[in-house]
């Protein structure tokens, strides 16, 4: 491997440049490698620290930068192609790029780049990767001049166009011929002998996907009819929407033939979307297994920067010594990043095909010291499966570019698609407190003072916003013209007789406010202008206050009339808080157009009923095909009773307090074992928890904590490891009702209380009134449909394996109603006994029935935990 930088000897071609041995004038018999000069100098020239330097201008903002500055420049040539193909190690390879300014008389390529900040604020690595893409083009010129006596390489020069205050700062950059040729011939060995590793994979990948057998002795019947309708749905480039219960192996069902779409060239890359640890680990296990069956294929698990870094903002957190030594506070991974990061690049390109989950990088990143999230950054492009969260294709703020590239053949398959809409909306929605701003703005005043002003500033913005509903109330004029409204409120009353004020867009004020705070963050005093990043030098909590600064910014630019602004204000005198939330109140818009950049996408889960909803909730039309996967259980594994003679409407739920704790009483009393309540609020649940550990001292009891960290919460769930009987009181729709799998005899009951309705709150009613206002039911839409996906979620913890036994209560009168009757699953044997003595009696016979495949016991559990379930 040679070192960024080194010329091998070399030899003249006919015009005097000078070229490697191993590099040749293109005769067209090799295989071939078309790339850019940015990509190639991304790839190849990138150079010293790993830096989170300050935000740059969005790809708009960088073309009309460049566009004026080129009009300007009327005796310059601009936009000047260059492209040129040589012979590498054997391969093709054509570099092409455009110079966006030429002055021919002076022998000068000048190259625009676009800034938030003032130059000497731009990184050092950014500065390198600058100087060695414009010494690409100084190449490229010189290939195109081959023929004249002895092209000589061009001047240089880097004019950075500040868009803050429109300033332009001209760089020269040094150069020689000798120089140029070096880079330019080192650059593209490199980047040669990475693509000769990676044919190789891709090949191996092909040839193993082709004779691949599927794990554990072939498809389920379910499993097949999924597997068929995912492959053609690839292979055609359409969306399909599939809604498979637990236990079917969707997974494996979509993961088998997406791969073997992969191997057959139908798509180029496999990205796996979920929300939650789950779902990751589901299609890990899935990709493991086929692994075994002989596929060979590298893939790559994505995790958010909080969950991989060891350090964040260039403060470390907790980090293994290095070579015996602690780590300083600038992180010593992040220090001659990029030339370490090519070495690695390199050795995993050479090596066997890789899962890189969170262990691996993490081993990865201790023995090269780098940093464990920025390595699987660079790593994305080159992974033909990815497993990641929602966020990284469907966030505005999070998505990363290689997910979202409209012209690569992607597949998407989302995973507990369920969840989408939901996620979808708060990935744009933001909020922001007055107290807040005022508490960093306390925090800045002496490090800081001109950023501590501009908190400050934001805050009485904030604050002036609750001033202004209590006297205004006007409805917006402009937006009847199909311009966004200008700054109008209107004010309303919340369930409780607040006023809340109701914006159909962003206070311009505020808007000005969040720029002028970003604007402050680029011009740091004199004592933090060295440092690494100035973001890198704020606290959590600042550079989160930030990060909303950002993303309200983004927002505004793309407002939709599915947003609203609404202002609030809690507390009274000294300890009043206002706060300024905007809300999307539908997302299935940013949702299409999102799946729209995808060759194909899949979209399951086992609660999508009816499928009609949700595929308009994903903004897929109706010619979009949904497929129904039959369950893989018997009827008899479940005893599904439907108590109807409880009332637990919200106004009801006190006086029915005792007979609900009978029934939970005489349902756990039937068979011991783990069981969970499911509650629809954590007033009712601390309610009723406190109810049933009164009524009976002697059972074992616990219940959900609020505000629980997924610590404590794994530290609840560690008792249901353990033998014996327990009740849990738990939310509905809570962290503890999805995503989890409460295999064997960890759970062998769920009662579920309610049918999942959200609280009323002023969101909620502007949620029904926009679906209204665009001709759908606003209340199924948002509280009756979503409430029952709760509910289903919730049932469905209890039976997950062929062996599992187990019964699901429901108790609501209101399930007895048609809406909710067509959405029950067909596979539930559903009995309503009459009373408690009734259900206490269908309890008892269900128990003591011992059908084949019955539940080991306890003390079976062990060996039970051993054998594989599908995924």
């Amino acid at each position: 491997m040679r070192s960024a930088g080194a010329c091998p000897q070399g030899q003249l071609d006919a015009g005097g440049a000078e070229v490697s041995a191993n590099v040749k004038v293109d005769d067209g018999s090799f295989n071939h490698l078309s790339i850019g000069v940015r990509d190639l100098a991304e790839f190849s020239c990138r150079e010293g620290d790993l830096e989170r330097g300050p935000a740059g201008p969005t790809a708009e903002q960088g073309r009309v930068a460049h566009q004026r500055l080129q009009d300007e420049q009327t005796d310059l040539v601009s936009e000047v192609a260059l492209k040129r193909t040589v012979e590498v190690d054997g391969m093709q390879v054509t570099l092409a790029g455009r110079i966006d300014l030429v002055d021919e008389s002076a022998h000068r390529l000048i190259e625009i780049k676009s800034t938030l900040v003032p130059v000497q604020r731009l990184t050092s690595s950014r500065e390198a990767l600058d100087r060695a893409q414009l010494r690409l083009y100084a190449w490229l010129w010189m290939g195109q001049k081959i023929g004249q006596d002895e092209p000589r390489c061009p001047e240089l020069e880097l004019r950075y166009v500040n868009l803050r205050d429109n300033s332009i700062t001209p760089v020269v950059v040094d150069a020689d011929r000798d120089s140029v040729t070096a880079l330019a011939i080192e650059a593209l060995h490199v980047r040669v002998t990475f693509e000769k590793s990676m044919q190789r994979r891709r090949n191996a990948l092909c040839n193993s996907a082709r004779d691949m057998q599927f794990p554990h002795g072939g498809l389920r019947a379910g499993q097949r009819t999924l597997a068929a309708a995912t492959y053609r749905s690839l292979r055609d480039g359409k969306s399909l929407v599939v809604e498979a219960p637990t236990g079917s192996g969707k997974s494996l069902g979509t993961l088998f033939p997406a791969i073997k779409a992969l191997g057959e060239s139908h798509i180029s890359r496999i990205v796996w979307l979920t929300a939650k640890r789950s779902g990751r680990d589901a299609a890990c296990s899935a990709l493991s297994d086929l692994a075994v069956e002989g596929l060979k294929s590298d893939a790559l698990v994505l995790r958010a920067r909080r969950a991989s870094c060891p350090c964040e903002r260039g403060r470390v957190q907790e980090m293994e010594p290095v070579d015996g030594h602690q780590v300083q506070a600038v992180c010593e991974w992040t220090l001659g990043y990029y030339e370490r990061l090519r070495k690695v690049r390199q050795l995993l390109a050479d090596g066997d095909a890789l899962l890189l989950d969170a262990e691996c990088i993490d081993r990865l990143a201790r023995e090269y010291r780098l940093c464990p999230h920025a390595l699987s950054m660079d790593l994305l492009p080159w992974m033909p499966i990815v497993v990641c969260d929602y966020n990284h294709v469907f966030d505005p703020m999070a998505a990363h570019p290689v997910l979202i590239e409209p012209k690569e053949a992607r597949a998407v398959l989302v995973d507990e698609a369920h969840n989408l809409p939901k996620r979808a909306r708060a990935m744009r929605s933001v909020s922001f407190s007055s107290v807040s701003y005022r508490l960093a703005a306390q925090e800045t005043r002496r490090e800081w003072p001109a950023l501590s002003r501009a908190f400050e500033s934001t805050a009485r913005v904030l604050s002036s916003q609750a001033t202004s509903m209590q006297t205004t109330s006007v409805q917006a004029t402009s937006s009847q013209r199909g311009e966004k409204p200008i700054d109008t409120v209107r004010v309303e009353w919340d369930r409780d007789g607040h006023q809340v004020g109701i914006r159909d867009s962003v206070p311009t004020k505020l808007t000005r406010s969040l720029q002028r705070l970003i604007d402050v963050l680029s011009n740091p005093p004199g004592e933090l202008n060295d440092a690494t990043s100035v973001f890198a030098s704020l606290s959590n909590t600042l550079a989160l206050l930030v990060l909303d600064a950002h993303r309200l910014l983004l927002i505004d630019t793309q407002w939709t009339t599915a947003q609203r602004c609404v202002v609030k204000t809690h507390g009274v005198g000294r300890q009043q808080d206002n706060w300024v939330e905007v809300i999307c109140l539908d997302a299935r818009d940013a949702i299409e157009r999102t799946l729209a950049t995808t060759h194909a996408s899949v979209l399951m889960s086992a609660t999508l009923s009816p499928l009609s909803y949700f595929r308009d909730l994903f903004g897929f039309g109706p010619e979009t095909p949904c497929l129904s996967v039959g369950s893989p259980f018997k009827p008899s594994q479940c005893l599904c009773q439907l108590i109807d003679w409880i009332p637990v409407t919200w106004a009801q739920r006190d006086k029915s307090l005792p007979a609900l704790v009978e029934l939970v009483g005489r349902t756990t009393a039937a068979k011991e074992g783990h069981y969970l309540v499911f509650l629809p609020s954590f007033a009712f649940l601390e309610a009723a928890y406190r109810a049933f550990a009164d009524a009976f001292p002697e059972r074992e009891c616990w219940q959900q904590p609020r505000g629980a960290d997924p610590q404590a919460l794994e530290a609840l769930l560690d008792r249901l490891e353990r033998g014996g009987q327990s009740v849990g009181f738990v939310i509905t729709g809570g962290s503890l009702g999805e995503g989890i799998d409460y295999r064997g005899d960890r759970l062998i009951g769920a009662i579920v209380i309610g049918v999942g309705l959200p609280p009323p709150d002023i969101e909620l009613d502007l949620e029904i009134a926009h679906h209204r206002q665009q001709g759908r039911d606003g209340y199924d839409i948002a509280c009756r449909y979503p409430g029952f996906v709760r509910v289903l979620q919730s049932a469905g913890r209890v039976v997950r394996t062929e062996q599992d036994r187990g019964v699901v209560v429901l108790v609501d009168s209101r399930l007895n109603d048609g809406f909710y009757q067509e959405l029950l699953p067909q596979n539930w044997a559903i009995t309503q006994p009459g009373s408690a003595d009734k259900a206490a009696s269908g309890l008892s016979t269900f128990w003591q029935q011992r059908p084949s495949g019955e539940r080991l016991s306890t003390s079976d559990n062990a060996s039970a935990k051993k054998t594989h379930t599908p995924a």
